[in-house]
């Protein structure tokens, strides 16, 4: 019976322990907490994108958690962005201090479904270091947004063949009847045809208007400038928005984008606030929809093209060229500048090969494109060209060729020429360079009669013994006669000593350019940091942070504000003569002397 009430006990003792050690190895995971929340209420919108909320708490500040989770089906899944949010708490009852610091991490989400259904999202994973804590998902039911009846949204683009690089003017509209502007409170609009970055090019002409328009792209929200005006349609008044742009096809083929669409907030019911504004107590959401944009890009035709295109669609193209000197000697480079404008899309133009207009019998000409420059109304093209005959007279016009949409033909202008003067170049030759003459050494030799040299005209040099050979040889040339600077050693240690000056030189002026009031407030930092590393009290610790303040500017309030009420609350403890500082209060003081030192520098 003893034996097996104490084998009883010492299995009763084993399991408490057990429990007690996993109690203890898991405490810290418990602590952690993550929940799912919804900044709207229902129901929920196709189209309309859905902000979601996961909450961690009770995770360290340092590493960041990470959230993972997986993408919907047939749905999108975005997180925005992370906040977190540290928060202190200090309470003193009857002589005890308790602290507690939390830390709270908010995940922002964005949740988007195009069609109506019933979509899962989540579940989520909150995962720092080894801890993980999983998030529950949920379920959102998305309908179908209301049509509006008293408001159309169209997009606009002309009936007329549309090709590759053409710049094809495309306008949006909103109309809503005037009588119902007033309850709207907010738009939104999307439009899929300008998320088609990789089909199309866009261009917005007039950027400073009044009025703006709000669409939201792949991107994010942007605002499009816009002209309001009022008008009629089927004995209605309408108020209108008009947004204009430009587009720019990058290559042909069959189009089948989806319609535009606006969803907008109307109020139903109001009240004035305090300042006699009216905010909506109650609200629903519209919709309307365009229809389904379908069109085609044709590609510039083949047959006819001429040899002086290059690529630009559109019409009334002009082609300036200027040079930079008119009077020239054969084989002297001439800069030229061309300047392309007109109707056309020039940004994306090249220049063709100009070859057939500057024949190589009389010009040079780079090999290879050219590189243009955009300028804003046009593109500038710059290429060096030398004269190779001296019975040049002008350069000739150059031809530039664009395809007209209007006319479905190839349209061809030619610049204006410019007049050269070209002059046959002079040649150098060996009779041409001279050396010194050998001088009489004796002076009986010299003839006395001055007139005879007055009379000389013959130049100084002579050709005789003049060694015109080109050495190569690499030795001979680096060889110094000098015998003083002349050798490798003496050469090294003047360069070292160069360049060592060159080093210290910038280091001597920084340090003589320093204020000296900054330096005697940098000593005053330093002093007291040495101060709060080697503090023995909370009073101590919070005297040297006042007066590094003092000096410098603080660059986290809050956080100074945090360590001294902390150090204050330490200091006038019951014990608080007999207080010692906590290791994280003096490496949080630390760091603020090490902001503050760091600012004065």
């Amino acid at each position: 019976m003893g034996k097996t009430y104490n084998l009883r006990l010492f299995t009763i003792i084993v399991v408490l322990l057990l429990i007690l050690l996993l109690d203890l190895s898991s405490i810290h995971g418990w602590t952690q907490s993550a929940s799912l929340q919804t900044t709207q209420r229902p129901p929920y919108y196709s189209g309309v994108p859905l902000e979601l909320l996961v909450v961690a708490e009770g995770f360290d500040e340092n590493p960041q958690p990470q959230l993972k989770f997986e993408q919907p089906p047939n749905a999108s899944l975005e997180l925005v962005g992370v906040s977190p949010n540290v928060s202190s708490n200090i309470q003193i009852i009857n002589g005890r201090m308790t602290q507690s610091r939390s830390v709270v991490f908010k995940y922002h989400l964005r949740f988007l479904a195009k069609n109506v259904g019933n979509y899962q999202v989540g579940p989520f994973v909150v995962v720092q270091n080894n801890i993980r804590k999983q998030v529950s998902g949920a379920r959102i039911d998305v309908e179908k947004i209301p049509r509006a009846t008293n408001q159309h949204i169209k997009l606009i683009l002309p009936p007329s063949d549309l090709y590759v690089g053409q710049r094809i003017p495309i306008s949006l509209e909103w109309w809503v009847e005037s009588s119902g502007v007033e309850n709207l409170i907010n738009q939104q609009a999307q439009v899929p045809l300008f998320d088609r970055q990789d089909d199309f090019q866009f261009d917005d002409e007039d950027k400073q208007k009044d009025n703006t328009f709000s669409i939201l792209l792949n991107s994010g929200q942007q605002a499009f400038p816009a002209n309001v005006r009022s008008d009629q349609k089927q004995n209605k008044t309408y108020v209108v928005w008009k947004v204009d742009r430009v587009m720019v096809p990058l290559k042909p083929g069959e189009f089948d984008i989806e319609p535009a669409s606006v969803n907008v907030d109307e109020g139903l019911r109001w009240q004035r606030d305090l300042f006699g504004r009216r905010t909506a107590t109650q609200s629903r959401k519209l919709r309307v929809d365009d229809k389904r944009l379908k069109f085609t890009v044709l590609p510039v035709p083949m047959k006819g093209r001429p040899t002086s295109f290059a690529g630009a669609v559109g019409k009334g193209v002009v082609l300036e060229v200027s040079a930079d000197r008119s009077v020239v000697q054969v084989g002297d480079p001439i800069n030229v500048t061309l300047i392309l404008k007109g109707g056309a899309e020039v940004e994306n133009a090249s220049l063709p090969l100009v070859a057939d207009d500057l024949p190589d019998t009389d010009f040079r000409i780079p090999d290879g494109k050219i590189a243009g420059e955009y300028i804003g109304d046009g593109k500038r093209f710059e290429l060096v060209i030398r004269v190779l005959n001296d019975r040049v007279r002008e350069i000739p016009p150059i031809s530039y060729s664009w395809f007209d949409p209007d006319l479905k033909d190839f349209q061809t202008t030619r610049s204006r020429p410019i007049a050269l003067s070209v002059k046959a170049a002079q040649m150098v030759s060996a009779q041409d360079v001279v050396r010194a003459r050998k001088v009489e050494t004796t002076l009986e030799k010299k003839e006395p009669n001055s007139q005879q040299i007055t009379k000389e005209t013959r130049p100084a040099f002579t050709l005789s013994g003049a060694d015109l050979s080109i050495n190569k040889d690499i030795d001979l040339l680096t060889h110094s006669s000098g015998k003083f600077l002349g050798g490798w050693l003496q050469q090294g240690m003047c360069y070292t000593l160069a360049f060592m000056f060159m080093i210290i030189a910038p280091l001597i002026k920084r340090r003589a350019d320093v204020d000296p009031a900054v330096t005697r407030k940098l000593k005053e930092l330093q002093l007291q940091r040495e101060s709060i590393s080697t503090a023995t009290s909370p009073g101590d610790l919070s005297d040297a942070l006042r007066r590094m303040v003092a000096v410098a500017d603080i660059v986290s309030r809050k956080e100074y504000e945090s360590v001294l009420s902390e150090c204050d609350a330490l200091e006038y403890a019951p014990d608080g003569v007999n207080s010692k500082i906590d290791s994280n209060v003096r490496n949080r003081a630390l760091t603020l002397a090490d902001e503050m030192l760091e600012g004065i520098k």
